[in-house]
């Protein structure tokens, strides 16, 4: 069980769900929708986590890192109030005169720290980049150090958001399924190689675009399939 989350969860009566979760929402049925709001309550409440199938688990880890950060961010405006006060309170002629002191000036505004992301979060991403490629092209890679590395750089300059759409647009792409002449399929380390490669399946009009001198693969019609068993068969009994 997760000791910071219930900790938090003591003094924090509610988590959010953002409007940008609307098209997730969308996208699953009533069940799914109730079975994933349900594991985020239980989750934001104790800190306990669910037992999901695939497609659900990594919505709910999508949103579990929004929850860990905004808890995060609860935390450190409890520990500044609290700070706060107590220098109010502690602290005398701070103002020139015996009395109540003035209060910081930051004591409202606690709320509006950058929000960095821990090696938690970092941890959460690439686990959710492996989950979902795996699911998307039905493969099993497994988390190393250097995929972790390249993805934290490409961090710096893309959100994860961006990360996971160019990884749908790779997918939707039969040629980086092994729809070509050498049956070649990307693999998680194609994709997140360079700041380039990610910015090029951003954009759809380059990721659709078929690679320069290599065929698409095709699969042959019956027609073709019998022409070719004839030929085939004419060879032999030429050669003979």
């Amino acid at each position: 069980m997760n000791e910071r989350r219930n900790k938090v969860s003591k003094g924090k009566k509610s988590f959010l769900i953002y409007y940008d979760s609307k098209e997730v929402f969308d996208a699953m049925t009533d069940e799914e929708v109730g079975q994933l709001v349900n594991a985020l309550l239980n989750y934001a409440k104790s800190g306990n986590l669910p037992s999901l199938n695939s497609s659900l688990n990594l919505v709910f880890l999508m949103m579990k890192k929004q929850i860990d950060r905004d808890a995060e961010k609860y935390t450190k405006v409890c520990e500044k109030n609290r700070e706060n006060i107590n220098k109010r309170w502690n602290t005398k002629n701070t103002t020139g005169k015996e009395g109540i002191p003035k209060i910081p000036p930051y004591t409202k505004h606690t709320d509006t720290d950058t929000d960095t992301d821990t090696d938690t979060d970092k941890d959460t991403d690439i686990r959710i980049y492996i989950d979902k490629f795996n699911l998307l092209f039905k493969k099993n890679f497994r988390i190393t150090s250097a995929r972790k590395k390249k993805l934290k750089i490409r961090l710096k300059e893309f959100s994860f958001e961006e990360v996971l759409k160019a990884l749908e647009i790779l997918h939707a792409n039969p040629f980086y399924r092994g729809k070509n002449d050498r049956g070649w399929v990307a693999d998680p380390d194609f994709l997140i190689r360079s700041d380039e490669q990610l910015d090029k399946f951003l954009n759809k009009s380059v990721a659709e675009k078929k690679p320069k001198n290599i065929r698409t693969w095709k699969e042959p019609s019956p027609q073709e399939k019998q022409n070719k068993e004839e030929m085939a068969k004419l060879r032999k009994r030429v050669l003979k």
